[in-house]
């Protein structure tokens, strides 16, 4: 009997809820929201949708940089191989898997990394070809990036720009040695352009 009320208690709470990495329904007039462990919420607003959708979200870290899932590894592989080499990453890759027709809007809040200074990362968006800047606002004290999406990317991400190497360009006059000097012709000056490059820590 003690079994059985166990196995029965179990359902209960169980039934209709969904394990971490499963798709999600997103009503067509309710709309719905996605949160990750990290605080990460991806919402999609009803007047984004056409009908109703299944939505999935995977957390990529930055030292796994993998999905489960074949077809999410290739996918999230390729988008770590075309980062720009200027751009590191400072945060998860942010996967997202839709089952339905692609909203026309979406709301995203990401936590802001720790180990690194807010105010210098942008929010970057994967399209399946390339990375692309997103605009975004930080809330610094809820410590979240916010962006207001037009459409569901394959996947977002915070980056940094790494520094370049400063290019310093100087127009230097120089004149000819005294006995290069034309008779009765007076200093003959022509001018060089000398690019300076300064390498720095």
């Amino acid at each position: 009997m003690l079994i059985v009320v166990v196995i029965a208690l179990a359902l209960f709470w169980g039934w209709g809820r969904q394990s971490p990495g499963d798709f999600v329904a997103i009503d067509l007039t309710k709309g719905g929201t996605l949160k990750l462990n990290d605080g990460t919420e991806l919402t999609l607003p009803p007047e984004g949708l056409s009908s109703p959708v299944q939505l999935k979200a995977s957390a990529v870290s930055t030292d796994q940089r993998r999905v489960k899932g074949a077809e999410g590894e290739v996918e999230m592989a390729t988008a770590v191989a075309q980062l720009p080499p200027n751009l590191s990453l400072q945060s998860a890759i942010y996967h997202f898997e839709l089952e339905g027709a692609t909203p026309s809007e979406a709301l995203l809040n990401i936590p802001s990394p720790t180990k690194t200074e807010a105010h210098a990362l942008d929010l970057y968006t994967w399209d399946g070809a390339n990375w692309r800047w997103q605009a975004c606002r930080l809330d610094s004290e809820a410590g979240k990036f916010m962006a207001h999406l037009k459409t569901l990317p394959i996947a977002v991400a915070l980056l940094q720009k790494e520094p370049e190497t400063p290019v310093i360009t100087t127009d230097v006059k120089r004149h000819r040695p005294p006995f290069l000097v034309r008779p009765k012709q007076g200093v003959s000056q022509f001018r060089a352009l000398y690019t300076l490059r300064i390498q720095t820590d």
